[in-house]
């Protein structure tokens, strides 16, 4: 039996070796870890100039659930959500993302404009190049009639909800016009920047505040809010270097998380190129797979259980074939059997004893063996063995062919041999 100690550490280096692969497992099949801060764009874990991780940070310390979405069933929630399509961006992708956003929570859909260029050696930091309009505003349903409008001349900056500033390249703006949308920050030439969709669901706290009149409220709406910012310079990492940029940015996040009953924001990176995408690891821990991946699991506790907890050394198992005359004889014997071949073991035998008998009694090898038997009898009457003889039983054991006449004709020789001394 294995001293307890030795159990003890063997038990210990097993739980060890497995709680390591299960996190392996975790680590691969959920990709965390990954440093998507450091790859740029107009998102919320880029810390370049046109991402929004300020934002983000931002809302974390003033009290918010903030999470970023790597899959799309994140999305489904009823939080706040903050979607940052990209310029290359799928229309019509994204127009069945915000038609399922409208059944299940707000939405605020933060519009690109910048080609960037990297800047210097730190991964994630760009040169805001060229602005550009997204070309796929047409193919999304909720943006019917919306026009975006690019401008290179000074726009005075920007006011709404009782902030105003100005903007970081002020000849570079995007405004918007048509559609039905309520304006709620606009530049100095009174162009929309953000706006909300004027379908009755706009958030009751734009009306308390006269941000918005009550003329298109209602306080049933069949849908969530939808918000558009077209001007992305307001809210994002360049932007927030003017404090009142920052503070627009919250009022527009408190405005639109006051229809939801908690604290939280949803940050959208799927759009960006980000998902976790599913892979047959991930799928493993997931319905329906994750019944036969918890009785593996359960398999294994238990092999590794019985493995511990053997008493002594496993037993050795026997050879199939042992090795040795005696095996010899009873599969010689066993194959006489199976063929049925009993007729052919009594002359063999009774050659057998013959010599035994012969170099027992003294006597040279000559003559044919019938004349050897003879001596052999001979030689037995003058021991005084009268009684016994070679001939007959050597005869009988040669002339059988049932197994009960040669076991009997053989042990009559082998009696004989053994009373010669």
């Amino acid at each position: 039996m294995s001293a307890p100690g030795n159990t003890r550490a063997m038990l210990g280096v097993i739980l060890i070796g497995f709680a390591s692969f299960l996190g392996l497992l975790y680590l691969l099949g959920s990709g965390e870890g990954g440093n998507v801060s450091g790859r740029g764009g107009n998102h919320a874990a880029s810390a370049g100039l046109d991402g929004y991780r300020a934002m983000r940070k931002l809302a974390e310390r003033q009290g918010y659930g903030v999470t970023l979405a790597r899959d799309r069933e994140a999305l489904g929630q009823a939080a706040l959500t903050v979607l940052t399509p990209p310029l290359n961006a799928d229309g019509e992708e994204l127009d069945d993302l915000i038609d399922r956003r409208r059944r299940d929570g707000p939405t605020i859909v933060i519009l690109p404009k910048w080609v960037g260029m990297p800047a210097g050696e730190k991964p994630g930091w760009i040169r805001p190049y060229v602005p550009a309009a997204p070309t796929w505003v047409a193919d999304v349903d909720a943006f019917d009639g919306l026009e975006l409008v690019e401008s290179e001349e000074p726009r005075r900056g920007w006011r709404g909800f009782g902030l105003q500033g100005d903007f970081p390249r002020d000849g570079e703006v995007i405004s918007m016009r048509g559609g039905h949308w309520r304006s709620l920050v606009r530049d100095g030439e009174g162009r929309r920047l953000v706006a909300i969709l004027d379908d009755g669901s706009a958030p009751f706290d734009l009306f308390e505040s006269g941000a918005l009149d009550g003329a298109g409220y209602d306080d049933d709406p069949d849908e969530w809010p939808l918000m558009v910012i077209s001007e992305p310079d307001l809210v994002n990492n360049w932007g927030f270097a003017d404090p009142a940029e920052a503070l627009l940015a919250m009022k527009l996040l408190d405005v639109m998380a006051s229809e939801t009953e908690e604290r939280r924001i949803v940050f959208d990176i799927t759009l960006n190129g980000l998902a976790a995408e599913s892979n047959v690891l991930s799928l493993a821990f997931r319905p329906p797979f994750l019944a036969a991946t918890l009785c593996l699991l359960l398999a294994a506790i238990a092999l590794g259980w019985r493995g511990t907890a053997r008493f002594g050394p496993a037993l050795a198992e026997d050879r199939e074939i042992a090795f040795g005359k005696s095996q010899l004889v009873a599969n010689s014997a066993a194959l006489v059997e199976r063929t049925r071949r009993f007729h052919l073991l009594g002359a063999p035998y009774a050659a057998l004893m013959r010599r035994k008998l012969a170099r027992r009694l003294g006597i040279a090898r000559r003559g044919a063996d019938r004349e050897l038997e003879h001596e052999i009898d001979l030689r037995l009457l003058r021991r005084g063995r009268g009684d016994a003889a070679f001939t007959g039983p050597a005869a009988a054991l040669r002339g059988s062919d049932k197994p009960a006449d040669i076991l009997r004709a053989a042990r009559a020789l082998k009696d004989l041999e053994r009373t010669l001394l």
